[in-house]
């Protein structure tokens, strides 16, 4: 009896490992789910400042454009308009070359982040449903192996009631068969008494064959479900560093996309310098700038030969 009870509270500290497992899957994709949200709070931040970024540019064009109607007066030397002219031409292929790369920018920028958008997606069902069919599973499994142990508990409950009777009901037949037999018959078993407690002793261990029997399947498919738990276990991990990884890609485009933007802004500031200049020299920085650009061998000629 001893035996039994013991392995009933193995079984049950089994079960409640069993839980405790189920309880960090459960919260690790809740973590999981909070840093796809994150994600999706920064790409809405970074479409606010590439918004931003783009009404500074209209503000810095409004300004160039009052700076150079300021130059232009009727009462100008030649070799000064001439030069001004020269600049406003620059300006203006300046601005065609800006507003096609931030053009192209946009539009790479929004395919990335609809492609990005649609890949979350995708890997955010695929892991809710995964993680709903494998808490479905293991709340089936977990329900049967509790009312598995219920009905072992009962019967085993009953055969010691059983077995206590019996033993009861030995120990009164002895004590009636030895007041009514005599010394002489008390030293020899009677036969029916000696079948009847065979019968006993040998149903007796029937039983406690078939309860090590029924406590050894337990614990076979006990081990099949922690078997089971495991790869469940080994999968959700690989799922959770393609997902790391993913996320470690989509930041790595966004600091790409900062630094586009970054470049955007040394446009402006070279430009400002190379406009509000009057030193001839101090306006070769301009080539820095044309790094930036795929010029055409005539055009860095032609820039060359205006500075």
């Amino acid at each position: 009896m001893c035996v039994r009870i013991r392995s009933d509270s193995d079984l049950s500290g089994k079960i409640f490992i069993y839980k405790i497992w189920k309880q960090n899957d459960e919260l690790n994709a809740k973590i999981e789910k909070k840093k796809l949200q994150n994600l999706e709070l920064e790409i809405e931040r970074l479409k606010n400042e590439n918004k931003h970024i783009r009404d500074e540019f209209e503000k810095y064009k409004t300004r160039t454009n009052s700076t150079i109607k300021s130059f232009s007066k009727p009462n100008q030397p030649e070799p000064l308009a001439s030069h001004n002219q020269q600049l406003k031409d620059q300006i203006d292929v300046l601005k065609k070359r800006i507003s096609l790369m931030e053009r192209e920018h946009g539009e790479e920028l929004t395919d990335l982040k609809q492609s990005h958008q649609i890949e979350l997606d995708s890997l955010k069902h695929k892991f809710i449903d995964q993680m709903e069919h494998m808490d479905s599973e293991r709340q089936q499994q977990l329900n049967q192996m509790e009312k598995q142990l219920v009905n072992q508990r009962e019967r085993t409950l009953k055969l010691i009631s059983e077995k206590d009777a019996e033993i009861k009901s030995l120990k009164n037949n002895k004590h009636l068969n030895s007041l009514l037999n005599t010394d002489s018959e008390s030293d020899e078993p009677a036969p029916n008494r000696l079948i009847y407690i065979t019968e006993a002793n040998a149903y007796k261990e029937g039983e406690l064959a078939r309860l090590r029997k029924t406590k050894a399947d337990l614990e076979y498919k006990l081990k099949q479900v922690c078997d089971e738990n495991c790869v469940d276990v080994d999968r959700l991990e690989c799922q959770i560093k393609l997902l790391k990884e993913e996320i470690e890609r989509l930041k790595l485009n966004q600091s790409r996309n900062e630094l586009n933007g970054h470049n955007f802004e040394y446009i402006k500031n070279v430009m400002y310098s190379y406009l509000t200049s009057r030193d001839l020299n101090r306006r070769v920085i301009f080539i820095k700038m044309a790094k930036l650009f795929k010029n055409a061998y005539d055009q860095k000629m032609m820039i060359l030969t205006c500075l």
